[in-house]
C-alpha cells in the first residue's frame, strides 16, 4: 500500500478544497492511503474526518500577498523551515512512512523541503494561473520545474501558461475537474433561493461564484455588467463567496 501526503492551502470548501476532498476520499482505499495535512482549522478538515480520512493540523505558512514585503519575507522563510519540519517530526512520532507528496495548488511550497528531506516523488496539482506579480510567477513557475515530478494541471490554458513560463511540457499532465452529476444537475430544485435572495422568478440571472480576491475578476465582472442594470429593471447580478482573513475590505469596495 502506498501512503500520500497531502499538503493544501487551507480548510475551506471553495474549488482546489472541494477538488482535494472528492480525490482523497475516490482513492482506492485498498492501494493507497491518504494523510491530509492542513495549515488551518475548518470544514474541510470535518469532511474530510467523515470520509475517514486522516487529517492533522500544522500552521505551517502559505504563500499570500501578505508576506510581499522585507518583514513578511522574512517571517515566511522561518516559518517555512520550522513548520515543515514540524510536519517531519509528526510523521516521524507516528510512524508514517510517505511515499509520494501531492501539494495541492501553487501557494503550498513545503512539498519542496518535505521532499528533500524524506526523498520522496512530489506531485504539484496546478488550478491557477498566476499573472502578477510577475516576479512571483517566475518564482513558482522555476520552483516547479525544478522541484515537481510531475505537474498535474486542470486545464490546457493551466499548462500552457506553466510551459510559457519555463516549465519542461514533458512534466505536465492535464487531469480535468471532475463534475458530479448528481449535484450539478438541472433537476436539483433551487426556487428555494428567489425567496432567500428575495427576487422574483422571471429574471435574467447573472452570477459569479468564487474566492474575492483581485486575481478572481470580480471588479471586472461589475465594471463589464453594471452600467446594464440602468437599461434592464429584470437584471440582477450575484457575486457569491468571501475573502481571505484579513481582507474583507475586498467585500466592502465591491458593494
Amino acid at each position: 500500500m502506498k501512503t500520500i501526503l497531502y499538503l493544501h492551502a487551507g480548510a475551506e470548501m471553495y474549488g482546489a478544497d472541494k477538488i482535494l476532498l472528492e480525490l482523497v476520499s475516490g482513492l482506492d482505499k485498498t492501494k493507497f492511503r491518504p494523510i491530509v495535512i492542513l495549515p488551518t482549522d475548518g470544514v474541510l478538515r470535518k469532511k474530510l474526518e467523515e470520509e475517514n480520512i486522516f487529517v492533522h493540523v500544522i500552521s505551517y505558512p502559505i504563500l499570500r500577498r501578505k508576506y510581499f514585503n522585507p518583514k513578511g519575507i522574512a517571517d515566511y522563510i522561518s516559518n517555512y523551515k520550522s513548520k515543515s519540519d514540524d510536519i517531519i517530526k509528526f510523521l516521524d512520532k507516528n510512524d508514517i512512512k510517505i511515499d509520494l507528496i501531492h501539494v495541492n495548488t501553487l501557494a503550498v511550497l513545503e512539498g519542496i523541503r518535505l521532499k528533500n528531506k524524506l526523498d520522496v516523488p512530489l506531485y504539484w496539482h496546478i488550478h491557477e494561473i498566476i499573472t502578477h506579480p510577475k516576479i512571483i510567477n517566475k518564482f513558482l513557475c522555476w520552483c516547479v520545474n525544478h522541484y515537481a515530478d510531475r505537474a498535474i494541471v486542470v486545464s490546457g490554458p493551466v499548462k500552457q501558461h506553466l510551459i510559457n513560463s519555463g516549465v519542461n511540457a514533458n512534466k505536465i499532465k492535464v487531469i480535468h475537474n471532475g463534475i458530479d452529476s448528481d449535484i450539478f444537475s438541472p433537476k436539483v430544485k433551487s426556487n428555494y433561493l428567489y425567496k432567500e435572495w428575495n427576487i422574483p422568478q422571471n429574471t435574467i440571472k447573472v452570477g459569479m461564484i468564487g474566492r474575492v480576491n483581485n486575481w478572481k475578476g470580480q471588479e471586472d465582472f461589475l465594471d463589464s455588467l453594471a452600467p446594464l442594470l440602468n437599461e434592464f429593471d429584470n437584471l440582477y447580478l450575484f457575486i457569491v463567496g468571501s475573502a481571505f482573513k484579513g481582507q474583507e475590505w475586498r467585500i466592502d469596495d465591491l458593494k
